[in-house]
């Protein structure tokens, strides 16, 4: 009737999706690393960057949490694969490239 599922707008405001949500944008975090992290009592990013053991994907991935959730503008991304397409042609005609995302 009202076009919107009750039990999912309960859960997105149910403190563990909401930290799942957060820490699944974690660059090198997987569901069940996030929810190791869940259990042990971590809910923020600070308390990941200070408590949580992380691996170096992980700790590049709090620390750049902000600046890797900026979009790329599309005149930036082309410059770089511009650069990248002339190095990978160097190499050698067999190579191709595709410029991926979202």
């Amino acid at each position: 009737e009202t076009g919107k599922l009750r039990k999912a707008e309960l859960q997105a405001k149910d403190e563990m999706t909401q930290v799942f949500a957060l820490f699944s944008n974690v660059f090198g975090a997987g569901p069940s690393t996030i929810q190791k992290w869940y259990a042990q009592g971590f809910r923020t990013l600070e308390d990941l960057a200070t408590k949580a053991q992380l691996n170096e994907q992980q700790r590049i991935g709090v620390k750049y949490y902000y600046d890797l959730q900026q979009r790329i503008p599309r005149e930036r991304v082309e410059q770089i694969t511009s650069v990248i397409k002339e190095q990978l042609l160097s190499l050698g005609p067999d190579f191709t490239m595709e410029v991926c995302g979202m």
